[in-house]
């Protein structure tokens, strides 16, 4: 699905500029992945894939004028303001530990959640890995991107 409108969307605006190739970006390509994002983890070449993917649009083909980083760095920073996945996936994994720790969700629910979040901050002690490993009827995100 991902590489379905990256395609259209190449045919459809093959003279977008820079800031305009970043805003399909975010508003229609990348917000594919989030809802998926929220609910799995994604192995780390998938993402790294995706940034490739990301890269080889915004760039289409010419030469890169921009460093790396500051493609994801806010407008203000300089950046071109593209999410990045990783980040996102860290952020959505953030909000849900909050909403669980705050109950705003349904009692048992969260108290499940709650025991693996605190079991996670424990036992982890700050590692950069996912928190929550749910299991949701969802289809893989490896579907999506591929």
């Amino acid at each position: 699905m991902f590489n379905i409108k990256m395609s259209f969307y190449k045919e459809k605006f093959p003279n977008a500029g820079l800031m305009r190739r970043a805003k399909i970006l975010n508003m229609f390509l990348l917000s594919i992945l989030w809802f998926r994002m929220k609910t799995q983890d994604p192995p780390k070449d998938l993402l790294h894939n995706i940034n490739e993917k990301i890269e080889a649009y915004l760039w289409n083909g010419n030469k890169r004028w921009v460093q790396r980083a500051f493609v994801y760095c806010k407008s203000a920073e300089g950046g071109l303001n593209v999410k990045h996945p990783q980040s996102q996936i860290q952020t959505f994994r953030v909000r849900h530990a909050i909403m669980i720790l705050q109950k705003k969700y349904n009692p048992y629910f969260t108290e499940d959640c709650k025991t693996r979040i605190l079991d996670y901050i424990h036992n982890n002690k700050g590692e950069n890995e996912s928190m929550l490993l749910l299991n949701h009827p969802y289809p893989r995100i490896q579907e999506t991107v591929q």
